[in-house]
């Protein structure tokens, strides 16, 4: 769709919308982190049987089936810190103490698998390490149950992970030209 960008976000909302209700067959629609103001758009989206609408929320919306997802288990949060780094299958105890100061959180043990992985110089103990000396404690659940300050962890967590990453002296420079390049939509 193309979009004036003086037009307000509501005005390109029902242009949205109403371009998937042309949309023909069997439809997906994922609304991720809705919040109280799913309630305002929600007669607008398209309807059942062509569409099938799931919504994500830290929040309990009224009207809608929930279905709570829990955290994952050692097992599975292991297992997924594999799939991103393999290397780590013969050491699993310096992956597992990291896996337990981050409480689990997919997000953060995936950018840290991932991490780990391009990095050939790091490791899970050093990961671990870093958070501790950067005062990163455990990243408790309830950072994710709503939205408050509390989610600022999250972030810091994120933020560590990026920090983490072996920059070439190249990619820095690019880095830093790209930072002064004013946003455009």
């Amino acid at each position: 769709l193309d979009f004036n960008s003086e037009e307000p976000l509501e005005t390109r909302l029902l242009l949205v919308l109403e371009a998937l209700e042309e949309v023909e067959g069997n439809n997906l629609l994922l609304i991720d982190n809705a919040g109280f103001s799913f309630e305002e758009i929600r007669r607008r989206l398209p309807k059942p049987p062509r569409w099938h609408i799931l919504v994500s929320s830290r929040k309990q919306l009224p009207g809608l089936f929930i279905k709570k997802i829990d955290v994952l288990s050692p097992k599975q949060a292991l297992d997924l810190f594999l799939l991103h780094y393999p290397a780590g299958k013969n050491d699993v105890v310096p992956i597992q103490q990291l896996l337990v100061h981050i409480g689990y959180h997919t997000l953060s043990l995936e950018l840290f698998a991932k991490t780990c992985a391009k990095s050939p110089s790091l490791s899970p103990e050093k990961v671990l390490i870093s958070l501790k000396t950067k005062g990163l404690q455990n990243i408790k659940r309830e950072v994710w149950t709503e939205h408050s300050d509390k989610e600022i962890e999250v972030y810091r967590y994120l933020l560590a992970a990026f920090e983490l990453q072996e920059l070439s002296q190249q990619a820095i420079i690019i880095l830093t030209q790209w930072v002064v390049l004013p946003p455009s939509p």
